[in-house]
Parts: structure tokens; C-alpha cells; sequence
């Protein structure tokens, strides 16, 4: 998972405006890097992180983790399946985790998962893998 320390302000601002496009250039080609050096059958799961919480922790900028993030990365997954044509190897599959715990602050630290959190974080992610491997 890509996401709360990639998305502090110095990362972003001046940069690309808010906009993800160096962050979407690097996820797309560190996928592709991975792809060729991993079986055909190899399945990839990139997630969406947890939302944080104001006043926002460690320079993290929550627009780019609440709004920006789990709109870019279902389109990051989208191109790079769409590279692949209609084939089925190496399929890129979304982990939403920003979902299941943006209702209320399940944090330590307005970032950092609680026990709770944790609790949903293992879940959302055990039927997610569970439902993309299965035969």
C-alpha cells in the first residue's frame, strides 16, 4: 500500500498540484517493473489507504489522501489492466480500505490504525484476496 507518507505536503505541493500525475507515473511504472519479473499467474492487489482525520498528522495532506487517492488509484488499476488487453495474467486488483474506515476515526493518531481498525483493515483484506483467487 502506497498512500500516507507519499501524500505529504512537500510531495505534493508545487509539484503536481494535487493532481497525482508524477505519483501515478511511478505507481504505473513500478507495477510494470514488477510484472516483468513475476510469473504470469502472479496477482497484484494495490490498495487504497485509510482516510486520516483533522488537524491533519505528520504534514499529511488529507486532500490527497480523503478525495484524491481513492478516486486516482481505481484509475491507476484501470490503465494498467487495460495494458494487458483482455488477458487475465497479472491482473491488477483494488484493496479499498479507505471505505470501511472513513465513517469515524479509528485511529491512534488521526493516521495511524487503531486495534479496531486493524481488526477491519485484516477483514476488508482476507475477502478481497479471498474473492480474486478463487478458482
Amino acid at each position: 500500500m502506497l498512500g500516507t507518507n507519499d501524500a505529504k505536503y512537500y510531495n505534493w505541493e508545487g509539484i503536481q498540484q494535487n493532481n497525482g500525475d508524477y505519483y501515478t507515473l511511478d505507481y504505473v511504472d513500478m507495477i510494470n517493473e514488477l510484472r516483468a519479473v513475476v510469473k504470469p499467474t502472479t496477482k497484484f492487489f494495490i490498495m487504497v489507504p485509510p482516510p486520516v482525520f483533522e488537524p491533519y498528522p505528520f504534514d499529511m495532506n488529507g486532500t490527497v489522501i480523503n478525495s484524491i487517492f481513492p478516486s486516482l488509484i481505481p484509475k491507476i488499476a484501470s490503465a494498467l489492466n487495460h495494458q494487458r488487453g483482455n488477458k487475465n495474467d497479472n491482473r491488477i486488483n483494488i484493496i479499498d480500505l479507505h471505505t470501511p474506515l472513513s465513517g469515524s476515526d479509528l485511529t491512534c493518531d488521526r493516521c495511524h490504525p487503531s486495534h479496531e481498525a486493524n481488526v477491519i483493515i485484516a477483514e476488508t483484506m482476507a475477502a478481497a484476496i479471498t474473492q480474486a483467487t478463487k478458482v
